[in-house]
């Protein structure tokens, strides 16, 4: 056995140990504390029985823990990323590299974050673009690594991080990408911590795809700048075997042609039904997906409430979590939210109905004149 075998075997069984401790750690997870595990649950709950409900019947904690142990065996490999292709614990199934530059553009499924590596690998001098907790985090884990098999003459790509909440990363996008580098994208990342302006502007110019016969909202940007500057969106997807080993495949170029709306519609309904044919065979390995569903398009304000309208609850916007407690998961905002009690219950009926909701009839239910306008000032009712 040579000496480089010998290290790719340990790595092979450092990798099942850290898959079997990842399990051992979700098993151990309390579903009815309080805290941030538990919202955790809740959001992938939520958002992947809206898209994949034939993945969760009920409460489908087997695959939230499997999720679990999926996201938590990623901290070993950015440990190891380098040598995971070599060790046959990353492997591209199908697909290649396109010859200049290009988006890649991938989804928080499988292997996701040692995708990246694939394409070092190939000499493709890649920019990561990112959020904040990304690039902050484990995009000064990549760069550095890319140093160091920079330094060793493993490959000889460079690799840069973006962060998409800086006020220049489009102007750096379009300039690393007309200096013949390649961006990689993930479509379903997390929304821009910019602010309340950033969320509306994203709701005015989204464009909405199908998702497993719903409807999602989805940033438009990755499409316009390959329409702007002329580049092809490829494909990447991700998926890992039972044992942990990341597959990859690299789907054919989508060349801009035509208009840019129609170019963006096709490209990206396109990447989402790629992607949807792989989630519904491995839907516990969505990372993102309880935060995608916030990108559903939000149902405007009433304004003041009115006797002579009728209302909903405002299902789009409020997903109802522990009615005893009056606990609201918020989409718009990401946050729990607390009602209070003394018509937490009744706001739990009032979110099974499918018929409109005459305001005198809501008046008579809520006898305080203030807490009625805030519920609709909130949204959690919303006019017909």
């Amino acid at each position: 056995m040579s000496a480089n075998e010998g290290l790719y075997q340990e790595l092979r069984h450092a990798h099942q140990s850290a898959l079997c401790n990842a399990r051992l750690r979700a098993a151990e997870l309390n579903f009815d504390a309080p805290d941030a595990p538990c919202l955790d649950w809740f959001r992938f709950r939520v958002a992947t029985g809206h898209f994949f409900p034939e993945l969760m019947p009920g409460e489908n904690r087997e695959l939230y823990l499997e999720n679990l142990a999926w996201r938590d065996l990623k901290k070993f490999e950015f440990s190891r990323t380098d040598d995971l292709e070599a060790a046959g614990l990353l492997t591209l199934q199908s697909g290649q590299t396109h010859p200049g530059p290009a988006i890649y553009c991938t989804f928080h499924m499988g292997g996701w974050a040692v995708q990246p590596v694939l394409l070092l690998h190939r000499n493709i001098p890649l920019t990561i673009v990112a959020g904040p907790h990304v690039s902050e985090g484990q995009g000064t884990q990549w760069v550095q690594m890319n140093s160091v098999c920079l330094a060793q003459e493993r490959w000889q790509a460079d690799l840069a991080v973006i962060n998409t909440d800086g006020q220049s990363a489009l102007i750096q996008m379009m300039r690393q990408l007309r200096q013949g580098r390649s961006l990689y994208i993930c479509l379903d990342g997390h929304r821009s911590v910019r602010g309340e302006s950033a969320h509306l502007a994203h709701d005015r110019h989204g464009l909405t795809v199908r998702l497993n016969g719903r409807d999602l909202r989805v940033r438009p940007g990755a499409a316009y700048l390959a329409h702007q500057l002329g580049v092809p969106l490829v494909p990447m997807m991700s998926w890992r075997d039972t044992d942990g080993r990341a597959n990859v495949e690299i789907g054919e170029a989508i060349h801009p042609e035509g208009d840019r709306e129609a170019f963006a519609q096709q490209a990206l309904q396109q990447l989402w039904s790629r992607f949807e044919s792989l989630a519904r065979v491995h839907g516990a390995q969505w990372e993102m997906g309880w935060h995608s569903y916030r990108s559903r398009p939000v149902a405007q304000p009433a304004g003041d409430f009115e006797l002579q309208r009728h209302y909903r609850f405002n299902a789009e916007r409020y997903h109802l979590y522990q009615p005893a407690q009056g606990l609201l998961l918020d989409a718009k905002t990401d946050e729990l939210k607390r009602v209070p009690a003394s018509y937490a219950t009744w706001l739990g009926q009032l979110r099974q109905r499918t018929a409109a909701i005459p305001g005198q009839w809501l008046a008579e239910q809520i006898k305080d004149a203030h807490s009625l306008q805030q519920i609709v000032a909130s949204e959690l009712l919303v006019a017909q």
